[in-house]
């Protein structure tokens, strides 16, 4: 327990001195979050198909849907572990991700059909080491949606966890809509 709050502690400085210099090094460009996703999947997909799990993955991007702005290897990163966590969470059913325009922003949902997350468990999920009750001997420390959801924050995004029930769960990140390209 105290090795773990002295981590959190040095992670904690490190994102405050991050955050001090001016930001994350963040190199904002468009994003087709609609490939992104497709790319992401690539290798769970492979890997469910090798060991025969029978999950499956989808990716549907709404038409009209517009580019993201974002960093592209930090927003991956993001869209990879939302991805890995249903993939992990609920072996052997659909992952299915969507991309959507939303309220002046681009919103992709992950949704899969795990066992949800319970109620009380929602806001641990997204602190450091925190992880839901019913994880069972799934692997992790509990820090990816801390990390995905700061990565989220400082590009002026939003993680969060859209729905939650016995029949699965739907994770949700927003970011900025590119902008228009200069006549």
């Amino acid at each position: 327990e105290s090795q773990s709050g002295r981590l959190l502690a040095r992670l904690e400085a490190l994102l405050d001195a991050v955050a001090a210099t001016g930001g994350w090094l963040i190199k904002l460009e468009p994003l087709d979050l609609g490939a992104m996703a497709a790319a992401s999947i690539e290798p769970f997909a492979l890997a469910a198909e090798e060991k025969a799990t029978g999950t499956t993955f989808d990716v549907k991007v709404d038409a009209g849907t517009p580019l993201a702005r974002g960093d592209a290897g930090q927003i991956a990163r993001v869209i990879e572990h939302l991805i890995d966590n249903a993939a992990k969470y609920a072996p052997g059913k659909p992952v299915n991700v969507r991309i959507h325009a939303s309220e002046g922003g681009v919103r992709l949902d992950v949704t899969d059909r795990g066992p949800g997350i319970r109620p009380e468990d929602v806001d641990r999920v997204f602190t450091p080491f925190g992880r839901g009750r019913n994880t069972g001997d799934k692997e992790g420390y509990g820090l990816g949606l801390y990390l995905a959801r700061n990565i989220a924050r400082s590009h002026g995004g939003r993680l969060w966890i859209a729905r939650t029930s016995p029949s699965g769960t739907t994770m949700s990140l927003t970011l900025p809509v590119a902008a228009e390209p200069s006549p």
